[in-house]
């Protein structure tokens, strides 16, 4: 399926608890986009569509003020991030239990799979020298730790998992490279702001505070 509405003869892999309405899939980027309608049952599963197992998947509940809930393969176990929220990983019982080369499962309902409510998931697994997720551990310092993607990056979010800090967003259109200041907060309606974050370079990039 590339795009639109399932059709009948199409038998998603992993034999899913949930057949979702609609996906968008593209193999070759490692992304999809999957509609569903939650059900509330605990380790219910949804397919993803994808050739590769997602690193990463962002659930949005579309019919309640829920918030949207992140899982990441680099999160501790029973717990999520919200990237509404600047608060680090936390225990929920609402969460993206586990992820597997065909589906991804719940743990149980509310902000990922509440009965009768509609949903949107966006899932995304690295390709080579296109995109890359992952984890780094920071050290403290002005010269930070580099992060290597194997390519030159032209957008790059973060999150801490500890502690309550903003989502970040930098990128090589609005500064161009080197260094990349104006940083954005998806969690916020604030305004960019100037602090001299990163380096983005050949291969990857380079953290400066």
């Amino acid at each position: 399926i590339v795009e639109g509405v399932l059709q009948s003869s199409y038998t998603p892999s992993g034999s899913p608890s949930i057949y979702p309405s609609k996906m968008s899939i593209n193999t070759t980027a490692g992304f999809s986009i999957v509609s569903y309608t939650g059900n509330s049952t605990a380790d219910a599963t949804v397919p993803h569509g994808l050739s590769s197992t997602p690193e990463i998947v962002i659930v949005k509940n579309r019919e309640a003020s829920e918030s949207w809930a992140v899982w990441h393969e680099d999160l501790s176990s029973a717990k999520r991030l919200d990237l509404n929220l600047a608060a680090g990983e936390f225990s929920t019982s609402n969460y993206v239990k586990g992820v597997t080369s065909d589906v991804f499962q719940f743990s149980s309902s509310g902000a990922v799979i509440n009965n009768g409510d509609d949903f949107i998931a966006y899932c995304w697994h690295s390709v080579e020298g296109f995109s890359k997720i992952g984890s780094y551990v920071g050290n403290g310092d002005n010269i930070g730790p580099f992060v290597y993607t194997g390519f030159l990056p032209a957008f790059v979010m973060l999150k801490a998992l500890t502690g309550s800090q903003n989502w970040r967003i930098h990128d090589s259109a609005r500064n161009g490279y080197n260094a990349s200041v104006e940083g954005l907060f998806p969690n916020t309606n604030g305004t960019e702001d100037t602090e001299d974050v990163m380096d983005m370079i050949s291969n990857g990039f380079k953290l400066r505070s």
